[in-house]
């Protein structure tokens, strides 16, 4: 809220080409601060005042594609906050523009463990698990990921039991879901 006054204090012009500043940090994770403080030292902002600009743009970029607000009803909240109609309607036409690319970079960035590239199978008729042989087909499954930045591959095998077994608990686990989300 604080920051909608800073923002204020800029023409609608500079508020477009400061959100577009913002959108490449947040897609492209870099920005170039010396135009950045270029179009506040125009408005009489220092480097800090234009650093909280930015801080809080990149909160109203963020959280609105994070909830896939349309750019009607963001418009309308930041005029409830106190920013002016030009610079809302400046700002959200940069959102609406950006906004698909703003919500894959949000999802790049967000807290993963591990990110799948591919499963892959194929039947064996000829089982050779670790501790014994079995002449019957069984499935294998190949899983591709990326965790810490390396890749990792996941062989394992499913025999018959085994995948029915799977598929029964799968099941429930759906069933169990879909009770739980009626009410």
């Amino acid at each position: 809220m604080a920051q909608i006054s800073l923002l204020s204090k800029l023409t609608s012009i500079k508020m477009k080409v400061l959100c577009n500043e913002c959108v490449t940090d947040l897609t492209e994770n870099k920005i170039d601060m010396q135009k950045v403080i270029k179009i506040g030292s125009d408005a009489k902002l220092d480097t800090e005042d234009m650093k909280a600009c930015l801080s809080a743009l990149q909160f109203i970029f963020s959280s609105a594609a994070k909830y896939n607000t349309d750019s009607e009803t963001l418009s309308n909240e930041l005029q409830q906050l106190g920013l002016p109609k030009e610079h809302s309607s400046s700002l959200c036409k940069v959102y609406s523009q950006n906004l698909d690319r703003i919500q894959e970079a949000l999802k790049e960035q967000s807290l993963r463990l591990s990110r799948l590239n591919g499963i892959h199978y194929r039947i064996d008729n000829d089982f050779k698990g670790r501790s014994h042989k079995v002449k019957a087909p069984a499935l294998q499954v190949t899983i591709e990921s990326v965790r810490d930045h390396k890749n990792e591959v996941s062989k394992f095998y499913l025999t018959h039991e085994k995948l029915s077994s799977l598929i029964f608990e799968i099941r429930q686990i759906i069933q169990l879901m879909d009770e739980l989300s009626v009410h």
